[in-house]
């Protein structure tokens, strides 16, 4: 029985390894398959060597814009979505029958 406890070891490190290389490559897969899912389409065929120069962040600068630059947009009006029927026009109810099986 002493022989069989270090050979089950051994099995379930190998297979604990297997599993482990497994989950990252499937991690891998998701999230290239989230990025080619969700990015623009004019970015769909990069290069991969410009990967990295998409996904440093932007340098922060200490200068703040200028006011006179700033753009204000007219705000607008939302309509409504529904017109409602008029109470003059005739209605009309039709009530139709169906069977059980329709």
């Amino acid at each position: 029985m002493s022989h069989t406890v270090p050979q089950n070891l051994d099995q379930l490190v190998a297979e604990n390894k297997q599993l482990k290389d497994k989950i990252v490559q499937l991690e891998q897969m998701l999230r290239y398959l989230q990025a080619s899912q969700f990015r623009p389409k004019s970015e769909s065929m990069l290069h991969p060597g410009m990967k990295p120069l998409l996904e440093t962040e932007p340098e922060e600068s200490d200068e703040k814009p200028d006011k006179s630059s700033e753009i204000k947009a007219p705000e607008h009006i939302r309509q409504k979505k529904k017109k409602v029927i008029p109470d003059e026009l005739p209605r009309e109810d039709i009530l139709l029958d169906l069977s059980e099986e329709e």
